[in-house]
């Protein structure tokens, strides 16, 4: 769900909770409360579950490249040392 879907969500939640007297201007309040969340949740560092699913995959192969390479580096500075011991 991205942000206009979980603002519209929220906005209709909203109307359904309003007296029955303002479903005149229903269409007018929707795009109000719509706008007025769009804009408080540009203000937040805020993320959709998908977007944090992807950064969490990001992440993982990242550290699992990094782990690769510090075995590599392991390895090697091995070598290195058997090659020139240091006494």
């Amino acid at each position: 769900m991205d942000m206009r879907e979980l603002a519209d969500n929220l906005g209709e939640k909203i109307e359904q909770v309003l007296p029955e007297g303002l479903s005149s201007s229903r269409q007018d309040l929707h795009n109000n409360i719509n706008t007025l969340i769009q804009e408080s949740f540009s203000k937040l560092d805020i993320v959709t579950r998908a977007e944090f699913d992807r950064q969490a995959d990001i992440l993982a192969a990242t550290r699992s490249r990094l782990e690769q390479a510090e075995k590599q580096l392991s390895v090697l500075e091995a070598q290195l040392n058997a090659e020139n011991p240091s006494s």
